[in-house]
């Protein structure tokens, strides 16, 4: 099976981080043997991007045997090019906070082969819109439990702190940096070892240290679809401290998950009650491991292009 995936996110070297849940879902499609192609497009530099992406793609269309289009735009784009069979992925918050947005990527979906929703709020967000449920993988060969100390000697860390780990870009308003540092400043005041640790930008293979770093991980956003991060933390037997956003299901499933209110007193008193909870669970973790993710999306794939449904893999 040729595969191309059209996105508009992906890692680039002044940016590791940006769509990397996207390149990894690639080279996991890739480890279990599929034949993959990336187009990105980089509407985020010019929007006439679009536009030739539609010329390039209609001109490559025969190439593949199936293209996976991650994010409404790019999967408009692809439609417009009439490449087809069609999967449609969308991970932007823009289809929780806005109804614009939201009636766009509805439309594009509809039209698409299939759409997957990676968590509920993805598939409460698309309501009218029928779907399959296939969660982002989580990396567990990269997030797994790291002994703490020798994290911190790697990355030059204070062995006598405790850190609350921010997983994401401080600059992007929505994930509300602000917040997470106005809670540590409370949880100080009973644990004024405290100190509010964040990795951005820093390259993927990096990443996991800061996990294994981290005595909490703290997610403050807004809003969001998953978050990913939530699962790496659990990979990583970290506790984690978030808002209610995105996959609130399988934050109420792990033991080591603690849910809470909006303000910064919520955020601080569930840094402190997580300083004293045991280790998270990382098994709780698996059925949303690469491999596990990867087999779903392949036996989509060969509903419908035809194929041998792959086989079993651990994680």
């Amino acid at each position: 099976m040729r595969l191309l995936v059209i996105t508009n996110m992906y890692p680039r070297d002044e940016d590791p981080s940006f769509g990397s849940f996207v390149h990894e879902q690639v080279e996991s499609l890739k480890a279990a043997g599929l034949a993959v192609d990336v187009y990105f497009i980089q509407g985020y530099r010019d929007r006439l991007a679009y536009p030739r992406a539609v010329r390039e793609l209609r001109a490559r269309r025969r190439d593949y045997d199936l293209f996976h289009a991650h994010h409404a735009y790019s999967a408009a784009a692809a439609l417009v090019a009439r490449a087809r069979p069609l999967v449609m992925t969308i991970h932007d918050n823009p289809v929780v906070t806005s109804p614009l947005y939201r009636r766009f990527a509805r439309a594009v979906a509809r039209r698409a082969d299939r759409f997957v929703a990676v968590t509920p709020a993805a598939v409460r967000a698309m309501a009218t819109v029928e779907c399959v449920a296939i969660p982002m993988g989580t990396d567990l060969e990269l997030f797994y439990p790291r002994d703490k100390q020798q994290c911190r000697r790697e990355l030059g860390l204070d062995a006598d702190k405790k850190y609350v780990l921010f997983p994401a870009n401080p600059a992007r308003a929505s994930k509300r940096h602000d917040l997470a540092q106005e809670a540590v400043a409370l949880a100080r005041q009973v644990e004024p070892a405290l100190e509010l640790l964040t990795f951005h930008p820093a390259p993927r293979e990096q990443v996991p240290l800061y996990f294994g770093a981290a005595d909490v991980i703290v997610v403050t956003s807004d809003v969001e679809l998953g978050p990913l991060t939530v699962k790496e933390a659990v990979a990583s037997a970290r506790p984690v401290v978030s808002r209610r956003v995105g996959d609130v299901d399988f934050l109420d499933r792990c033991g080591a998950c603690i849910a809470v209110g909006d303000d910064a007193r919520d955020v601080a008193d569930g840094i402190v009650e997580a300083l004293s909870l045991a280790p998270a669970d990382p098994s709780a973790v698996e059925p949303y491991g690469m491999k596990a993710v990867a087999r779903q999306l392949i036996s989509l794939y060969n509903e419908l292009v035809g194929g041998p449904a792959p086989e079993a893999d651990a994680k």
